[in-house]
């Protein structure tokens, strides 16, 4: 298949897919090229070991711990509403004040 656009956007994540919209938004004709699949169970532990690219954690050369996912939308798809509730105290012991109050969103079937 021989394809062409005005640019070609290399990868779907959070860089990836922004520029890739905002191109698109100005009316600039894209192709993105992700060289992962789609997975579409995501949002459990269970989801990363599906999407992790047969090497796991890597290190980088500062030992620098990695996650390197080859899925459509990347590794940001693997960090992306990932945080916990912290524990109880932990902001006004650092003198935070978010203003938030923290729930957690219901479980849905798989």
């Amino acid at each position: 298949m021989k394809r062409s656009a005005q640019y070609l956007v290399v990868g779907s994540g959070a860089g990836g897919g922004t520029v890739a919209r905002e191109l698109s938004l100005k009316g600039a004709d894209v192709i993105v090229l992700e060289r992962g699949r789609t997975i579409s169970r995501v949002g459990d532990y269970l989801f990363v070991l599906y999407a992790l690219d047969g090497h796991g954690f890597l290190k980088s050369e500062e030992g620098m711990g990695v996650a390197r996912a080859l899925v459509t939308g990347g590794s940001t798809l693997l960090t992306c509403g990932t945080a916990a509730k912290p524990p109880a105290g932990m902001f006004e012991k650092y003198g935070i004040d978010l203003d938030v109050t923290w729930t957690m969103p219901p479980r849905t079937s798989r």
